[in-house]
């Protein structure tokens, strides 16, 4: 007998940011809510039955998206969780950070949906994003667990997410373009990727560096530190250099009395927690 009130089905979760992408499946059940006036399904259950590999987000250049590495590896990531793109029925990618501004960022949907079921798009704005980053680093829970108010950053990539919560809501959500893929260094100093932001920084410090250049340490260290300080800058609010006002994606935080934490996820955070 087939119970009409309770529903399991396999997911995928797909996330394609500034520096990493990766995906992973999920058992899902879905009940029934019969106190409901739409008898609407809700999710009861979620269990992660496979986590897959980070990869650097695979580029063409500065603009494009190297889909066919990304299907290859996601191809890659189905094989080694044994499951067939068939029997996914729902499935949700979200395009992150630098990576939403490619060029053909759309088509990411249209490879990985092929021959699965339901699928979700999302290009996450920038407010939309910071959101989503105090839920999953566990700020929004921590602010209504301990009833503290808690600024989140997430710095990515391209961009650093910036949400203030207060006993489990999220007040007000901001974003500005500092991350750490921004100036892309290799082994011997030489530059290979340089995006607008680190431009606009090393106008500021009156530097000139272009791709193929090698940088010395002490003017890359000077960047980093600039970015930094734009950040810390917005942080404590409001921007007021010229600088970050330039670098801001959105508005300002709008900054509550007292923030009691301060937060660090992303990739960026493992250097700052260690």
């Amino acid at each position: 007998m087939v119970d009409e009130d309770r529903i399991e089905l396999l997911s995928v979760g797909v996330d394609v940011g500034s520096s990493t992408s990766h995906l992973a499946f999920s058992n899902l059940v879905l009940e029934r809510d019969v106190k409901s006036p739409t008898k609407r399904f809700e999710i009861k259950e979620r269990n992660i039955i496979y986590e897959g590999k980070i990869i650097d987000t695979p580029l063409l250049d500065n603009n494009t998206i190297d889909i066919e590495r990304l299907s290859v590896f996601f191809q890659e990531e189905y094989r080694q969780a044994g499951i067939d793109s068939g029997d996914i029925k729902s499935g949700a990618v979200i395009v992150t950070g630098e990576t939403a501004k490619k060029e053909n960022a759309k088509q990411i949907v249209e490879v990985l949906s092929e021959g699965s079921g339901n699928f979700v798009a999302a290009t996450a704005g920038a407010n939309f994003e910071s959101l989503l980053t105090a839920m999953g680093s566990g700020a929004v829970e921590r602010s209504r667990r301990y009833n503290k108010t808690i600024l989140s950053c997430d710095i990515g990539g391209g961009t650093s997410n910036i949400a203030i919560s207060k006993g489990g809501r999220v007040l007000s959500t901001s974003c500005i373009s500092i991350g750490g893929r921004l100036l892309g260094i290799g082994p011997e100093g030489r530059i290979w990727r340089i995006d607008k932001p680190a431009v606009e920084v090393m106008k500021e410090l009156g530097l000139d560096y272009r791709i193929g250049d090698r940088i010395p340490e002490e003017d890359a260290e000077k960047i980093a530190a600039r970015f930094a300080e734009a950040l810390l800058e917005v942080m404590s609010g409001p921007a007021c250099s010229s600088l970050a006002k330039r670098l801001m994606v959105t508005d300002d935080p709008d900054f509550p009395h007292r923030i009691d934490e301060y937060m660090f996820s992303g990739g960026v955070a493992e250097l700052i927690y260690g």
